[in-house]
């Protein structure tokens, strides 16, 4: 199954060309944002870590919801150039592999969005709970999703990646 993984060029450069894309984060956001989560029970699948995803370059309903812009610049909150000179336009990278259906995930990230925009606990647990409900095996999914995202935990070498793209981000909110 095709694998799309949007990075920043720093990262591509300096370590993904080198040592492949490693699993790193958990499905429900990077460790600096686990005290925001430490109140919510999660279920073993939701602590392990994956490498993040789509099933194509741009996606109509991601590009169309604005949620395309959103996934841009939380790539970019890992550019050190990027958290230190907002203004500064720093070069992205977009990855293909492919990866085997059965060891791809499917989730719907409308619910995370949802999660992170909630003000109550009740309603935060109820889009956090509707989020992990839609985990499920890429060879299980049938399609429905509002924001479809994939991932995975395997470990992809190098030699498996093909930068198919690099630009600024600017240029990718734009053209997407």
């Amino acid at each position: 199954m095709d694998f799309y993984h949007y990075t920043t060029s720093h990262l591509w450069n300096t370590r993904i060309v080198k040592e492949g894309l490693h699993p790193k984060r958990t499905l429900i956001g990077p460790p600096s944002d686990s005290d925001a989560l430490n109140r919510f029970s999660m279920p073993g699948f939701a602590v392990k870590k994956y490498s993040f995803g789509l099933c194509e370059p741009e996606p109509q309903s991601w590009t169309e919801s604005g949620a395309f812009e959103s996934l841009a610049k939380h790539v970019m909150r890992w550019s050190s150039e990027y958290r230190s000179e907002p203004e500064f336009c720093p070069r992205m990278v977009l990855i293909k592999t492919i990866v085997p259906k059965k060891r791809i995930f499917v989730l719907d990230s409308a619910y995370i969005s949802d999660f992170w925009k909630a003000n109550g606990f009740h309603e935060k647990q109820y889009f956090l709970g509707k989020y992990l409900e839609s985990f499920r095996s890429a060879e299980a999914y049938r399609g429905g999703y509002a924001l479809p995202e994939i991932v995975t935990k395997e470990i992809l070498p190098p030699d498996r990646l093909t930068c198919i793209w690099t630009g600024r981000l600017d240029e990718l909110i734009a053209h997407g």
